[in-house]
This record gives C-alpha cells, sequence and structure tokens, in this order.
C-alpha cells in the first residue's frame, strides 16, 4: 500500500521512515519499478531551487495487519516497515497496485522489486540493459564440467584457463542464444552420461532464463515453457578463430615477376572475396547487407583504424595518422588481426543500435598476440565504451594489465583427467 495512502484501518498502520523512502528510491535509481514504465520520477521543478518527486514507496505487504491489499497479520511490525516491504513506483503504478490485490500479488512485486533492481546494478556498473543483458550462464554435466558450475557476466568478462578447460563451451552455449548450431556440435561430440543441462539468465524488461537440456534429444525452455529453439532476440558476434585459413597463399599467383600487374590484382580479389564471405559468415549477413553496413560504419571513426573506406567490393583501412588507404593483403600480419576486429566491433556496436549484443573475442583469433602485446589490446579493449557485452577467453592473465575494468572468472581443474570449477579470479591466484 502506498504511503500517500490515507485509509483508516482498525490497527495503527506501519509506515516506511523517511530514511528507508530515501534508500528505496535511490536503489531503484528513482525509477518505477513496473516492467515496461521505467518512468523517473525525479526531476527539476519549474523554481530553479526546487525538484519534484512523483514516486512513491508502496508496500508490497499492508502497512496494516488487517486491512489494505495484501494485509498479512502474521507480519510484524519490523517486516511491515523495513525497506524489503518497499516497493519504487510512480504515482500512477503506486496507486493502481493498491487497487487490485488479485493481479498484483506478493510474489509478483517482489520479483518486479528485484529485476528492477538489478537492472539499475548492471546500468550502474556500466553495462546498458535497455535491450537486454546476459546476467549469468550454469552448466551442469557437460564437458567437463560436471557439478553445476556458474559465470555471472559483467559489462566485460574474462575467461581464464588452461586448454580444455571449458572456455570454448561456455562461449559456444553463449552464442547459441543466436545460433542454435552451437548446441548441436556438442550435442554430438557429448560423452556425458545422462541428462546436461545449460541455463542462461538476461534481463531486458524483467528476468528472463532459458533452460537447454541435453540427453538424446535437445530440448529448449523458456521461463519453463517448451519451444521449439532458443528465442532470445540476442545477436551474438563470435569470433573465434583466424581469418582466411585456406589452402591458398601468395605463392599460387606467382610467375616470377612481382611486379605483374594482372597477379597482384587477381590475387587482391581472391583475399577480398575469402574476407567478405568470412565476415558474412560469422555476422550472419548476407555480402550485400555487410557491404551496406560497412558504407555506413565508414562515416564514423573505428576502434584501432581511422577509417575503413568501401569501393564496390573492396575494402580498405586507413592508419591512424596517415592519409593513404591499404588493402588487406597490404596490412602485416598484426595489423590484418586489427583490421578485422575493427570492422567485427563496428558490425557489433551497429547491432547493438537494434538489438541486444555481444561480443566474444577468442584467443584463437589472434595468433600475434603473444604476452608481449595481448596487454595492449586488452587495455584498448578495456577503455571502450561498449554499447555491448564483451567477453574475452584467455589462456593466462598479463602481469602487468589491472583487472578492476573486468569481471574474472578462472577454470580451475586440479588434473587433466578431473572436473573443471568455475571460482571467481583473485590476484594471489597468479
Amino acid at each position: 500500500m502506498s504511503v500517500n495512502n490515507e485509509k483508516k484501518s482498525a490497527k495503527p498502520r506501519d509506515e516506511f521512515s523517511q530514511t528507508t523512502i530515501d534508500i528505496l528510491a535511490k536503489r531503484a535509481g528513482y525509477r518505477c519499478s513496473v516492467p515496461g514504465c521505467h518512468r523517473l520520477t525525479i526531476g527539476p521543478a519549474a523554481e530553479a531551487d526546487k525538484a519534484f518527486n512523483q514516486g512513491t514507496a508502496a508496500h508490497i505487504i499492508s502497512a496494516s495487519p488487517d486491512s489494505g491489499p495484501r494485509a498479512d497479520p502474521h507480519a510484524t511490525r519490523e517486516i511491515r516497515k523495513s525497506i524489503n516491504n518497499g516497493i519504487w513506483c510512480c504515482g500512477t503504478h503506486g496507486r493502481l497496485i493498491d487497487s487490485d490485490e488479485s493481479r498484483y500479488s506478493v510474489e509478483l512485486l517482489r520479483q518486479w522489486k528485484k529485476d528492477h533492481e538489478d537492472a539499475i546494478a548492471l546500468e550502474a556498473a556500466g553495462c546498458p540493459v535497455g535491450r537486454g543483458v546476459i546476467t549469468s550462464l550454469t552448466i551442469e554435466n557437460l564437458g567437463r564440467f560436471i557439478e553445476p558450475q556458474t559465470v555471472r557476466f559483467g559489462p566485460k568478462t574474462l575467461l581464464l584457463g588452461g586448454n580444455a578447460t571449458g572456455k570454448c563451451l561456455i562461449c559456444d552455449m553463449v552464442a547459441s542464444l543466436s545460433r542454435i548450431e552451437n548446441i548441436t556440435t556438442w550435442h554430438q561430440g557429448r560423452r556425458n552420461k545422462g541428462r546436461s543441462r545449460v541455463s542462461i539468465e538476461a534481463f531486458s524488461n524483467t528476468q528472463m532464463k532459458w533452460d537447454i537440456f541435453i540427453n538424446e534429444d535437445i530440448i529448449c525452455n523458456v521461463d519453463g515453457n517448451p519451444v521449439p529453439t532458443v528465442y532470445s532476440g540476442f545477436q551474438v558476434f563470435h569470433l573465434s578463430k583466424h581469418f582466411l585459413r585456406t589452402g591458398l597463399s601468395r605463392s599460387d599467383f606467382q610467375t616470377g615477376d612481382p611486379d605483374n600487374k594482372e597477379e597482384n590484382a587477381a590475387w587482391e580479389k581472391v583475399v577480398n572475396a575469402m574476407l567478405l564471405d568470412d565476415l558474412a559468415r560469422l555476422t550472419q549477413l548476407p555480402r550485400e547487407g555487410l557491404l551496406t553496413a560497412l558504407k555506413i560504419m565508414s562515416l564514423t571513426p573505428g576502434s584501432f583504424f581511422a577509417d575503413v573506406k568501401v569501393e564496390g567490393e573492396k575494402l580498405f583501412w586507413r592508419v591512424n595518422g596517415s592519409e593513404h588507404f591499404w588493402l588487406y593483403n597490404q596490412l602485416s600480419g598484426a595489423e590484418q588481426q586489427f583490421a578485422i576486429l575493427d570492422i567485427f566491433l563496428r558490425l557489433a556496436e551497429f547491432s547493438a543500435r537494434f538489438a541486444p549484443t555481444i561480443i566474444i573475442l577468442n584467443q584463437h583469433a589472434f595468433p600475434s598476440m603473444d604476452e608481449r602485446n595481448l596487454p595492449q589490446l586488452l587495455k584498448k579493449l578495456s577503455k571502450f565504451d561498449l554499447k555491448s557485452q564483451l567477453i574475452v577467453p584467455l589462456y593466462f592473465w598479463p602481469d602487468t594489465l589491472l583487472h578492476e575494468d573486468w569481471r574474472i572468472w578462472l577454470l580451475h581443474q586440479d588434473s587433466n583427467r578431473s572436473p573443471v570449477t568455475i571460482q571467481p579470479w583473485r590476484k594471489e591466484d597468479e
């Protein structure tokens, strides 16, 4: 019941203190907790030295033990006036939940409060929640994860572990939110006996949960309801391996004359075609749609290169501090990796304008990133104000890198045959 409700009750009402009201409003970010509303309840008044507040601290269990919506005669005075019994709402929804006790149950209001405060906490941590974020993933009886193991995601998450500890498994299960084929691959190669389970929780306007059960068949549930596939609305950009790994090499086009223009043009055409095919495959865009997106994104600076230019079906990059544009095959090996990452981040951020987006950057995709230059890459990624969630699996943790910008999980294994456990990483583990 709203603190502003003037209804009389047979017994005294246990109202919230002003301190409790203030904390409740702050925990809600001064926004209504009702899903789909999130109305800002505080702002500047007409007078320059005043502010308005149109929010209300509503009671979940009635403030009176014997009257009002959701009254509970067994609840103590301390429970009724505690912050755990309050939910912050706009004035409209504060009155509405007091008018329909059967529709707005205690359980429903408590879930709304938890969901809303979780969303505010994620947003305060720098993770945009407007279109949705994944919050956790739990794996049980799949790969080397035997007992249930959970990863909780932040805006930027690192998975730290050796070979065959399950980093790729976690990333593939996250990627299954946009590609069911990632689950099918693990289903076909599964050696575990009994049922395997993968649960992914996410937040958009409300909390959502996908349960994926793997045994003889793959069964997907959303919030406990069976569905034929994973309907999530998430876009996952998973850069899992180095590009352009084909049987072709520059020597296939050499005739002994390095200045042969026709030979060079043929090689450039082959490399560019493979590049576009790989980008289209990994981003699930047709080539025409990919080129259109790249043309739009070429209007803004990239993360690692000053510009990318599209001419027909050719891509060119301009290095920071240079006036010259270069084709992919004219870049050095390290520059090629940064060129791909630059486009990958551009495409993901473009996607994040319209749908919740996750970026997964596997260390396999950067073969030249050793212990010397990997910290530089991670430092740059730490500084980026991404609108997407970022997940990076690594074999080792650079000693020189600050970890405050990342949520880090250690995939620990006592021996090659023992199960893997997931633990929060601590500096003394290094």
